[in-house]
C-alpha cells in the first residue's frame, strides 16, 4: 500500500469520525477533507522505468 492509498484512507477517517462526534459544525470540514481522503485513495502511480531513474545529490 503506498503512503499516498494510506493517507488518504486516514483521512476518510477522520472525517467520518470529526462529523459523529462534531455533527453540524463539521459539515463543510468534512466535506472538504473527505475529498482529498478520495482523492488520496484513487491517485494513479506513475510507473518506474528504469531508464527514468534520477539521481539525487
Amino acid at each position: 500500500m503506498s503512503k499516498a492509498k494510506l493517507g488518504g484512507i486516514l483521512l476518510i477517517v477522520s472525517a467520518i469520525g470529526g462529523l459523529i462526534s462534531i455533527s453540524l459544525f463539521y459539515i463543510i470540514s468534512a466535506v472538504l477533507i473527505g475529498i482529498a481522503g478520495l482523492m488520496g485513495v484513487f491517485k494513479k502511480d506513475k510507473p518506474q522505468n528504469a531508464s527514468e531513474e534520477k539521481v539525487i545529490l
